[in-house]
């Protein structure tokens, strides 16, 4: 059946060909390349470069107060074995902590000083947050030396908080008062701590 087409049909034939080819233009071309543009947005990557620049500016403000104070301590010798105080003391400033954990070494001994050895590492809701609770061990009642300060931000995005990681040492100090109390205790040897 050869049958010729009307001037009617080839108007509607010549309709559907170019909504043929919109809706392939559509779904092949304009929609990947907008959801492209879209996630390459550079105000988008300019916002994240600005939150990160400030994010490290702080760790590095932070690290600047660690090495201003190093070596810099305060608070009380007390006579040997004053473990379970400076376990209260330490309670008292990790609580402020989200998580914390503490290792103790054993004492040593160095002439008539005592060094018990601490290894902390405690998570903390923000930058603010770990740096109050550094001020505070390095401030704290009894005397001791912060040592090996290690922090790591973890970024989770602009929606939420970032979590800080914090390890360090911490050498509290004794005096000894009665040389039969330290007894058995092994001698401090500088390892170049």
């Amino acid at each position: 059946m050869n049958r010729k087409l009307t001037f009617k049909n080839n108007i509607a034939l010549l309709v559907v060909a170019f909504l043929l080819l919109g809706a392939l233009y559509y779904f092949a071309v304009w929609k990947p390349t907008s959801e492209t543009i879209k996630n390459y947005d550079v105000l988008l990557l300019e916002d994240q470069l600005i939150t990160a620049q400030a994010k490290a500016q702080r760790m590095l403000q932070m690290e600047k107060v660690i090495k201003d104070n190093e070596g810099k301590t305060t608070g009380l010798i007390v006579g040997y074995n004053n473990l379970q105080n400076e376990i209260v003391e330490l309670n008292r400033i990790l609580g402020n902590a989200d998580t914390y954990q503490i290792d103790f070494e054993d004492a040593t001994v160095d002439g008539s000083i005592v060094r018990r050895d601490i290894r902390i590492s405690f998570q903390a809701s923000n930058y603010e947050s770990a740096k109050d609770i550094l001020q505070a061990l390095r401030d704290g009642k009894y005397k001791c030396l912060l040592r090996n300060v290690q922090m790591t931000a973890a970024n989770h995005g602009l929606e939420k908080t970032d979590r800080i990681s914090v390890s360090l040492e911490v050498t509290f100090y004794e005096n000894v008062v009665d040389s039969k109390a330290v007894e058995g205790l092994q001698e401090y040897v500088d390892i170049g701590n």
